[in-house]
């Protein structure tokens, strides 16, 4: 059985690697955009209809934010011109307080997710600037003002309402979930969680290949 919904973790301070491996910061986020683009090739060649990418937690060190933004920005303009995404008809997504980023950000962001907005064969989102924990306090949020509005009625909240009100809201909850640098979810999908097989690769995302991807996928066939 495949999965129908993996999302991975590339979010990590690469940073403190890079230099324990004499490389420059620049060099492995760059190394990250290659990594992303041969996972987008396998989901279309396994067929895994929605692919879901932690790329940036809410809180980052000031000292080296602009040289992240920049690699996003550079990242999400190839994107956005992407022949292999219009070929396939990928829709890309962005979830989180993106929108509150550097305006060069946003901009090129809107333009990927435009370009895509009317396909619906294959999803790929991504976490920018996201917290698991904020996006369910923003569900509550949410859902307090319907209460307050009369629209609902508190006695009616339950799992499937918290559901809808959550940023993937349209989007079964993933199947696999892959990790890596970490033993922890860092609150990555955090609602979704609770039935999702969890593989950690047990090496850091400029370490992560290819390969590693295959395995986990090999493995969730083996155990489903």
């Amino acid at each position: 059985m495949k999965p129908k919904h993996i999302a991975i973790s590339f979010e990590k301070d690469i940073f403190s690697w890079a230099e324990h491996n004499n490389r420059k910061p620049k060099e492995i986020l760059e190394k990250r955009i290659k990594l992303l683009k041969d996972v987008f090739l396998q989901q279309v060649d396994e067929n895994i209809p929605i692919l879901t990418v932690f790329l940036l937690k809410s809180s980052q060190d000031s000292k080296n934010f602009g040289i992240i933004i920049d690699s996003l920005v550079d990242f999400f303009s190839v994107l956005a011109k992407d022949e292999f995404l219009l070929e396939n008809q990928i829709k890309v997504s962005v979830f989180g307080k993106w929108y509150n980023l550097p305006n060069r950000l946003v901009d090129i962001i809107k333009c990927s997710m435009d370009q895509t907005k009317h396909f619906d064969k294959f999803f790929l989102n991504f976490c920018i600037n996201y917290d698991g924990q904020e996006e369910i306090a923003d569900a509550c949020r949410l859902i307090a003002r319907k209460v307050q509005s009369g629209k609902i009625d508190p006695d009616s909240i339950n799992k499937s309402l918290i559901k809808e009100n959550i940023y993937t809201s349209y989007f079964i909850a993933p199947d696999l979930l892959i990790i890596n640098g970490s033993k922890k979810t860092q609150g990555f999908l955090l609602w979704d969680l609770s039935n999702t097989r969890i593989y950690f690769t047990n090496k850091h995302w400029p370490d992560f290949t290819k390969r590693d991807f295959e395995k986990a996928l090999d493995l969730f066939k083996l155990i489903s």
